[in-house]
């Protein structure tokens, strides 16, 4: 049974009675120490120690239930993800920092990964993503690329950038008899993308070989998270020669440069060079609107204009918006909703990549979940 103690504690109690002559005798044995070594146990034998993820016997149990005749699924992948010269990083700067990009790594997993996703780690420097629900080759294939985008960006350890690329081997359940056939056909598309990678040269932002066309959103409750987020975004285009947009308010605008020039990223350089623009988001969103609504002709000339000017000298851009964002925190969901149209109608004529942000409170708020369900639709990718 489970008891409270006065200062709010628990422990768990068996209670026994003990055989004696008199009147009979009530044992209480507290078993929380033993109860809570089997759960330790427990969960060392379906977590992994180093990344806290689930390890090869958890994937291995729910790949085999997801692959088994007569499951009631539909679709479903498996994406096996390798990370690229690794070893270099160990052997260069030591085990406790390739720890730490493992861990880094394994994170950013789990935030490209959807609610129902399971995000495993194989062992050494290789992952598996077990997505149930993905229902063709193409929703898998933009769920790659979402996991090469993420994973890809660097990883800052003690104030200096760590760079690791990635191989990813898709493979879809319908196609695999069982979940061995499922890793060995992923390790062998993984494989073949890996020497794919090393048999040419490093792409140029106009060729790079994620998709350009990516709208992802994410839902936090944490401006510390928002913050580092944008700033990996940022940091890792400024670093590979993109341009970057940040489009935000005031306060995470002066801590996403804060978090970057910590990092040792010239912001201020390149600003002067017109490869990073910040503009205030309630100010960019009121030279948008008319009577209100976000008028896509005043859109093209101070957004798309922009962006295009970017895109078109550096062939590519990473931006993040807050635009969207302040009209759903002011209850104007089809004025948010109108604006991410705006978005995705830019994003079909030009490569870049664009992330936007809402509050989970502020998400949350609409009186229905129509609102929040459009929001979603709306974007290729939803964190």
């Amino acid at each position: 049974m489970l008891a409270h103690r006065v200062d709010g504690q628990e422990h768990w109690l068996r209670l026994r009675a003990a055989a004696c002559s008199g009147p009979r005798l009530l044992v209480v044995d507290d078993t929380t120490a033993q109860r809570r070594a089997r759960l330790v146990l427990s969960h060392e034998a379906s977590f992994e120690p180093l990344t806290g993820l689930p390890n090869r016997a958890t994937l291995t149990r729910r790949l085999e239930e997801a692959v088994r005749p007569g499951a009631a699924r539909t679709g479903g992948g498996l994406l096996f993800v390798d990370l690229d010269h690794f070893k270099q990083v160990n052997d260069t700067l030591g085990h406790e920092v390739g720890d730490q990009v493992l861990r880094t790594v394994a994170a950013r997993l789990r935030r490209a990964a959807r609610v129902n996703d399971l995000v495993a780690r194989l062992g050494g420097d290789e992952f598996v993503l077990l997505a149930e629900d993905v229902v063709d080759g193409d929703e898998a294939a933009s769920l790659a690329d979402r996991v090469r985008h993420a994973v890809e960006q660097p990883v800052w350890v003690e104030g200096r950038p760590v760079h690791v690329g990635v191989s990813v081997g898709t493979v879809l359940l319908d196609d695999c008899q069982d979940a061995a056939a499922a890793l060995r056909v992923a390790d062998t598309v993984m494989q073949q993308a890996k020497r794919a990678r090393r048999g040419r040269e490093a792409p140029t932002p106009a060729s790079s070989a994620r998709d350009p066309l990516r709208h992802t959103v994410s839902f936090y409750d944490d401006d510390e998270l928002v913050v580092a987020e944008v700033a990996d975004l940022v940091g890792g285009a400024l670093l590979a020669g993109r341009s970057s947009v940040v489009i935000a308010t005031p306060d995470h605008r002066s801590r996403v440069v804060a978090l970057l020039e910590a990092r040792g990223v010239d912001v201020s350089g390149a600003a002067r060079d017109g490869r990073y623009l910040a503009l205030d988001a309630q100010q960019t969103l009121d030279s948008l609107l008319v009577d209100g609504v976000p008028d896509a002709e005043l859109f093209a000339r101070v957004v798309g204009r922009t962006v295009r000017q970017m895109v078109d000298r550096d062939g590519g851009l990473d931006a993040y918006g807050e635009m969207v964002s302040l009209l759903w925190q002011q209850g104007d969901v089809a004025g948010a909703l109108a604006l991410e149209d705006l978005w995705n109608g830019l994003q079909s004529d030009l490569p870049f990549w664009l992330h936007c942000a809402y509050a989970v409170a502020d998400a949350l708020a609409p009186p229905d979940a129509h609102g929040l369900l459009g929001v979603c639709v709306r974007h290729s990718h939803v964190v």
